[in-house]
Order: C-alpha cells, then structure tokens, then sequence
C-alpha cells in the first residue's frame, strides 16, 4: 500500500496530467490557491464566483485536471482566463490500499451537509480531513463587492460515517447578498494504519501577494512529501465600505519540503484594480491543511 501527490499550476480552463508511480485505487484533488483577475487590469462589479475542478483518470496512474473559474459582472465582463490560474494537487492511493476512505461531493448548498458517506466498520479513523474543492456565488445585478467567503469542514457520525458541510456567500456593504451559493468538497481518511500526517494552517493575512510572510507547519516524523490544500477563505473591506473588483487570490504559493515539515506563503485578498497602481486592497483569513506523506 502505498500514498502519494502530485501537483500542477494551471491557467483557469488549462489542463494537465498528474501521474503517479503506481495503478490508482483512490485519489482527492483539491485546490492550493486560485488567482483571478479581469481583462487589462480593469475593475467591475461581481455578479458571480465560481471554481471548479475537473478530475478523471486516464491511466491506471494518470489524473487529467482541468480547473474551471468564473468571475463576471451583469454586463458581460468576464475574468481573465490566461492570465488567471490556479495551483491543483492530487492525494491518491494506490490499488492495495484498503485502509482509506474518500468522498468528493459537489454543489453542496451553502449552511448544510452533504449526505454521509459510511466508513467501514470497526474502523479506527486516524485522520481525516476536508478540503475545499470549488464553489460556485451568484449574485443578481451590478453590485460592489464588501465580502466573499467559502470554506468546508468535516462531520463524524457513528456507526462511522462522514459527511462535508459548506458554507459560501457574497455582498456588498448595503445588503445585497448572494442568491445561490454552494460549494464543492472532498474528504478523506486514513483508519487501521497511519499513513499521512495532518497539519492545520489558519491565519490572516497582511499583503495582497508577494511582500507575505512565510509561514511553517511541522510534523511529528520528516514527510519525504507535503501536499497542501485550501480549506477556507474569506475576504473584507470594512463594513461600511465596498469596491469593484480587478484582482482577487486566496490560497498559498512557494510550498518548500523543510527537515521536519513544510513552508508557505499564505494569500488573501481581493483588490479594486491592478496591484502596481496601488489600489484599495482588502486582505483576509486564509485556512489550509498541509498532508504529510511519511
């Protein structure tokens, strides 16, 4: 038995293969960290939100991803394509792992729960965790943008069984609000025998990109891998304030492999125009989960 990752950086709409050492029995694909802007810098209203990720084998070890993303006003404007992009990775298990249990469930309504997935019986849950796979804001009219937020987390039942709560929304600061909103997620676990370690990351952030500090987790034993996935994101100007949107990230960059775990920078902010021309930035709370792979 055997787990691995692979990861790419992608323009939204690009596709890659993620190939694995071995024939595939079980994998989850999730988000590092999606950057969208609109075209030559411009600013708009945002009437949708929305990420997706496309994953499918090709080979007995191969994924194809595809990341979608929308961001659009009421008049027709939408996002960047090529010059978006959006970091993926892949978690997968090989064909004689029977000790792991994964669900990936899309269009969850914002403020509840996927059905539970059962966990075979007798099962010891070692780790288990939900990461944030897509979401999908829709917001009628031409309104300015105050807050956008998304995020899962994980329910445990027993007998054993899990299921994938989400929760997303959009407004502006008089109260216009998203009319749907949903989210895409996966979980997964381990039972029986330990084969990843997990380290949580929550924080708030205090530039827009690049100037961030680094941040690091650590692990009980040296990972000889780290995949890291986004779990939640939310962005705000004050209450009171609102702004179109040019730019918006949220995520981590520059993961590095450390002696005891893994380094990144974390990212959450959305901006009212292009970042050279010092526009009105609002950052945010980004939360990530690193998986360490002895």
């Amino acid at each position: 038995m055997a787990v691995a990752t692979q990861g790419a950086e992608l323009a939204v709409g690009s596709s890659a293969a993620l190939t694995l050492p071995w024939p595939i029995g079980a994998f989850v694909v999730g988000v590092t960290l999606f950057q969208y802007q609109f075209p030559y810098a411009s600013q708009h209203s945002v009437a949708e939100v929305a990420l997706s990720v496309s994953a499918n084998m090709t080979s007995a070890n191969t994924i194809a991803v595809t990341p979608n993303g929308i961001m659009k006003d009421a008049s027709g404007n939408y996002l960047d394509g090529a010059n978006s992009l959006v970091i993926v990775g892949a978690l997968a298990w090989s064909q004689d792992d029977a000790s792991v249990a994964e669900i990936t469930v899309p269009g969850i309504a914002s403020g509840t729960a996927s059905p539970a997935a059962q966990i075979p019986p007798g099962s010891a849950i070692l780790a288990s965790q939900a990461i944030l796979t897509g979401f999908d804001i829709v917001r009628p009219g031409n309104h300015h943008v105050q807050s956008i937020q998304a995020s899962v987390s994980s329910n445990l039942f027993s007998p054993p069984a899990a299921s994938i709560r989400g929760m997303a929304s959009l407004q502006d600061a008089s109260g216009n609000v998203d009319t749907s909103a949903t989210v895409d997620g996966a979980y997964f676990c381990s039972y029986n025998i330990p084969e990843y370690e997990l380290a949580t990351w929550i924080g708030a952030t205090q530039t827009p990109v690049n100037t961030q500090s680094t941040e690091t987790v650590t692990f009980a034993s040296a990972p000889s891998a780290v995949a890291l996935f986004l779990t939640g994101f939310s962005m705000a100007y004050p209450q009171a304030q609102d702004q179109e949107v040019g730019f918006m990230v949220a995520g981590a960059t520059k993961l590095t492999m450390t002696a005891t775990g893994a380094s990144f920078i974390p990212q959450a902010a959305m901006a009212s125009g292009p970042l050279q021309s010092n526009p009105a930035v609002a950052t945010g709370t980004v939360s990530l989960v690193a998986v360490g792979i002895p």
